[in-house]
């Protein structure tokens, strides 16, 4: 079954509600300080989020207990909040996803705490690369698997690995809608994209193997070897050329 196309009144709904998450990330990075708490961060992106007259997609969905997923250096997605102080060089992932009016829109983020190490550096760099590369295949005709080889061949080139098994999604009226987009090509998949479809590009790049475990409360997601991770998406919408980056300020 293709995925649903979008109508250009359904993708301006999104695009409102991608600026809300664009500017939640945005006062995201001005609050990293060391000392701050993952749960101090969470509480005050959903506040603006929420004042902003949209509400948090992730906040018990499939029984999440909060409304931000935050990550912490080998913590690669679905970071559960809490209490650990941030420090100088921790790698912080934010992921927003919210509702307003009916349609969702999904965006993460990577920083660094202060100055990041060399290694952490080219981590980052190859990730923000990554994001951009699979954005730029993602057009009307195109094969879905190209964005993930596009993604697949930055991590490659900068010695970084793409977690397995993780990968963006469609999203609208509801905040997992099919396709899955993977993070690397899937030889044999014969999906292509269509003008109209909206869905998130989510390069997960780990500086060490390719491997993850559940952490201890189930949700997050951690480096089988502890190895640092990062995380970038943008919610886009597909046209005959350029996508457009629905989650961008």
């Amino acid at each position: 079954m293709q995925p649903e196309s979008k109508t250009t009144y359904q993708i301006e709904r999104m695009r409102a509600a991608g600026r809300i998450a664009a500017l939640a990330l945005a006062r995201a990075a001005c609050l990293l300080r060391p000392g701050l708490t993952t749960r101090a961060l969470a509480a005050e992106v959903e506040s603006q989020i929420v004042a902003a007259g949209a509400r948090s997609s992730l906040r018990l969905y499939r029984g999440f207990a909060a409304g931000v997923a935050i990550c912490v250096n080998e913590e690669a997605l679905h970071g559960t909040p809490n209490d650990r102080p941030l420090e100088e060089g921790d790698l912080v992932t934010v992921d927003v996803a919210l509702n307003l009016a009916g349609y969702h829109a999904d965006s993460a983020w990577t920083w660094a705490v202060g100055p990041a190490s060399e290694p952490d550096a080219r981590l980052l760099a190859a990730g923000e690369a990554a994001l951009w590369a699979g954005i730029g295949t993602a057009r009307a005709g195109a094969p879905l698997q190209d964005i993930g080889a596009s993604i697949a061949a930055v991590a490659e080139a900068a010695g970084v690995r793409v977690l397995a098994g993780y990968g963006g999604h469609g999203i609208g009226r509801r905040l997992h809608e099919r396709p899955f987009v993977p993070n690397r090509a899937q030889p044999g998949s014969s999906t292509l994209l269509v003008s109209g479809m909206t869905l998130t590009v989510e390069p997960i790049l780990c500086a060490g193997e390719p491997h993850a475990r559940a952490g201890r409360d189930r949700w997050t997601v951690i480096t089988a070897d502890g190895a640092h991770a990062v995380s970038f998406e943008h919610t886009i919408a597909i046209t005959e050329g350029a996508p457009i980056v629905l989650t961008a300020l």
